[in-house]
């Protein structure tokens, strides 16, 4: 098996930046996408600069935070405080999403990080939100226009929509498998026995280790979980699990 460990929601704050940066220097992530519109996101845009190596992507925001866009292009998407709707899918007949206001808007995350000077991979999505039917067409056109390998998670997908979606991602770079089981009761060493070891596939697993701040305590559900990530992600344990199964750590950029 050949295994992606991702971590999501770089630039969230300067514990999950450290956290997310330790796991890779002493730990098995080897990817991270990063939120271009949290506070800490030049903090990020610092060390990955410092640790090139660190294959970075976009984890596209729609559903926290500011957008980078200037709210007169983008007002279906924010409240009347100029911050994106916290639930912006959830009242779809009388307060629908402008499609041509999210391309810009993701677009926009897209390009900070070009404009800093960092080439990104692959993009996903904060709470997969881009796997949401009626926005993956939006999130697949950046995809392509921007040659991105991809997140493609069907657990979120009606059934009967999988089959045509699984038609137009053919083209697009990705894991074979993806899983988000990395959470909340998994978030332990023996998680790791879970996965398809003996497989010949790719798999893709999401992570969100950190350091414990004041923005992940006050800001995040998902707060002492990360720090065990951080510890687990790090361990003897996790890494012999790994090699005694002879599975080999990849990024995107080494998707063929």
């Amino acid at each position: 098996m050949k295994l992606i460990v991702n971590a999501d929601d770089f630039g969230f704050s300067k514990g999950q930046n450290y956290g997310i940066i330790d796991s890779f220097k002493d730990g098995i992530v080897t990817a991270t996408t990063l939120m271009n519109n949290m506070p800490d996101t030049m903090h990020a845009y610092e060390l990955a600069k410092a640790n090139p190596d660190l294959d970075l992507g976009v984890h596209l925001a729609l559903d926290v935070g500011r957008p980078i866009s200037s709210i007169e292009l983008v007002p279906s998407l924010v409240d009347e405080d100029g911050l994106f709707k916290k639930n912006p899918l959830a009242d779809k007949l009388n307060s629908p999403l402008n499609l041509r206001e999210v391309y810009t808007e993701w677009k926009a995350q897209i390009d900070l990080m070009i404009d800093n000077d960092i080439q990104p991979t692959h993009i996903d999505s904060h709470h997969h939100i881009h796997m949401d039917p009626s926005l993956i067409e939006t999130y697949l056109k950046l995809a392509k226009e921007y040659d991105l390998a991809i997140r493609f998670h069907p657990k979120e997908l009606p059934k009967e929509t999988i089959p045509l979606l699984n038609k137009m991602i053919t083209d697009f770079r990705r894991a074979d498998l993806f899983s988000s089981e990395f959470y909340l009761e998994n978030v332990a060493v023996d998680f790791f026995y879970k996965l398809p070891l003996r497989t010949d596939k790719t798999v893709e697993i999401m992570c969100h280790p950190a350091y414990l701040d004041q923005t992940i305590l006050t800001r995040s559900s998902y707060a002492l979980e990360r720090s065990i990530e951080l510890e687990v992600l790090q361990s003897s344990e996790a890494k012999l699990i790994l090699a005694e199964n002879k599975v080999e750590l990849i990024n995107f950029k080494q998707l063929i």
